[in-house]
């Protein structure tokens, strides 16, 4: 950088154009912010397919079913197989049963381990009508191939074994949600093992309250020794198992806190280690049928609840699906009017940070329309998120799609001049979490962002408040992080951002101090997907400022680059 006397404010090819004013920009973190990767359709896709009614990713694998597909028959079923390389999203596989017929509705559900998927046909007849069964499939290389059928060891007409399925690692389990054990509905779920090649029974669950209607197994969710398995009925709960050996037994039962049976408590279930999430997308607490994710979390004294998340709006359905990992919860909201005139769905996203949930992002797909039901499914698998839209109309009338979507820490603002780090010159430190250090207005300027830093989209905007009316101010880039992120003292402020800086234009700011840079910024700057940078802005501070030098920085602000 260069001291007071350098021509920042020159004109010419690095000059950006003046924005509108804006509000002063946050400086605390944005978060995670989701980036749309691609909205994946069949490639031989058609009308009332439902692509999208179940959806299940593990890294770079995405498989959605599409249960309504007519390739053996109307209604046989169909699950597609989608794998990322790089940054685009391609079609590896359509999967198929072996045997399948029509009616099956093979693809009502699907899972996904690595490189094995397991799909439920909930109206298989291969027992007796409707008794249901699951499919395996395994991957070598690019090729997927049948490697077993799974069947109730006491499948009965109308059971629907697969109506939801799970997998981890070498364990599977379906639901059988028609199973009639205590009573029409009653609903049961069954664990399977794989043994090299081999798969076989290893249990058949039940509820400690079973009772007609109740549906249990409406939704699975399995995490190595432990199962959770939700049911909508008259019990409405979460029930959680965990094995031994190789027994299984119930070791707890999640229930509303308000206990509504009107509220579908289990209609979605997700379990990671001691955090299960539980979806009652008719719950009121956000206004009518707006829904809600429970959260319940186990510690030595047993499991309690934590907190209920809420987002979106009424008749929004929260919760009609859940996926959990790494800390963060995934929760559709398939009827979410998100600003249309009709339901069109919504995603969000919550995130734990330390003992505290919170919302931290909005999966808001541009293609969505009305009536597509996105956030019908959902699935998270690290900083990979998969929705569902089944009523998506891209290639007919509900056809259906998937979306892919990545996670990635947002912007994040440090070296605030605050006194938290290395301290100001002349004694001008700004206010806690102002910016950076104060200048001749007695404040310190602040440097934000608004939109997402996508490198495709490059519609990403720099801005900055408390500058000095009518001076230059330059926008910079660096590749560190100066002294650790403390900075060091520069003029009036504090160095934040260095080596390799890269100047990104001059603007004047506006009579309230506010001056914007961009869209275009990753054009100007050269960078590509993946890249991070430290953002500064330098702007002239007359006499009069703390320590008469004559010019002052904003806070820094960390950016990483975006496909």
């Amino acid at each position: 950088m260069s001291a007071a006397g350098t021509p920042w404010a020159r004109a010419g090819p690095w000059a950006l154009a003046l924005a509108a004013a804006a509000p002063a920009p946050a400086l605390a973190s944005d978060g995670t912010l989701a980036v749309e990767e691609a909205r994946l359709v069949a490639g031989d896709g058609g009308a009332w397919d439902q692509l999208g009614a179940c959806v299940a990713i593990d890294g770079d694998t995405l498989v959605a079913g599409a249960r309504w597909c007519d390739d053996a028959g109307a209604d046989s079923g169909a699950a597609y197989v989608f794998v990322r390389n790089g940054t685009a999203w391609t079609q590896q596989a359509k999967l198929v049963a072996s045997d399948a017929a029509g009616d099956d509705q093979f693809g009502s559900a699907v899972a996904i381990a690595g490189d094995t998927v397991i799909v439920g046909a909930p109206f298989d007849d291969d027992t007796a009508p409707s008794s249901g069964s699951v499919y395996v499939f395994g991957r070598s290389g690019t090729t997927w191939t049948q490697q077993a059928k799974l069947l109730a060891s006491d499948a009965a007409a109308g059971d629907q074994l697969g109506a939801s399925v799970a997998i981890a690692g070498d364990t599977a389990a379906a639901g059988a949600v028609g199973d009639k054990d205590a009573g029409l509905f009653t609903g049961s779920a069954y664990v399977f093992v794989r043994n090299g090649t081999l798969w076989s029974e290893q249990a058949k669950l039940l509820p400690s309250d079973p009772g007609a209607h109740n549906r249990f197994g409406t939704s699975l969710s399995l995490d190595v020794e432990e199962l959770v398995a939700g049911t909508v009925g008259v019990a409405r709960g979460a029930y959680v198992f965990r094995r031994s050996g190789t027994s299984w037994s119930q070791e707890v039962k999640l229930v509303d806190p308000l206990g509504l049976y009107s509220d579908r408590f289990g209609t979605s279930v997700a379990i990671e280690g001691d955090v299960v999430a539980v979806g009652a997308p008719l719950d009121d607490d956000n206004g009518q049928d707006s829904g809600s994710v429970h959260v319940f979390e186990r510690d030595v004294n047993g499991w309690s609840h934590i907190v209920t998340l809420i987002a979106g709006e009424q008749l929004g359905e929260l919760g009609s699906a859940v996926g959990l990992d790494g800390g963060r919860i995934v929760a559709g909201a398939r009827m979410d009017y998100n600003y249309g005139d009709a339901p069109q769905g919504a995603a969000y996203l919550f995130e734990r940070d330390g003992a505290s949930w919170s919302q931290s992002a909005v999966l808001a797909a541009v293609e969505v329309a009305d009536g597509d039901e996105y956030g019908f499914a959902v699935a998270i698998s690290g900083d990979r998120v998969a929705v569902g839209a089944p009523r998506d109309d891209e290639a007919g009338v509900n056809s259906g799609s998937a979306y892919a979507w990545l996670l990635v820490p947002g912007p994040s603002a440090y070296c605030f001049g605050d006194g938290s780090g290395t301290p100001c010159p002349c004694g001008n430190s700004g206010a806690l979490g102002e910016g950076g250090c104060a200048n001749s207005l007695g404040v310190g300027a602040v440097l934000g962002s608004n939109g997402v830093p996508s490198v495709a989209q490059d519609a990403f905007i720099l801005q900055a408040a408390n500058l000095v009316p009518g001076q230059p101010a330059l926008l910079f880039a660096g590749l560190n992080a100066v002294n650790g992120g403390n900075g060091v003292a520069f003029g009036d402020g504090l160095r934040c951002a260095g080596g390799g800086v890269q100047r990104l234009g001059v603007v004047a700011p506006d009579a309230s101090g506010s001056a914007s840079w961009g869209p275009g910024i990753a054009a100007l700057g050269g960078w590509n997907p993946g890249d991070l940078r430290r953002f500064q802005a330098w702007y002239r501070d007359p006499s009069g400022s703390p320590c008469g030098t004559g010019f002052n920085l904003s806070n820094g602000l960390e950016v990483i680059f975006v496909p």
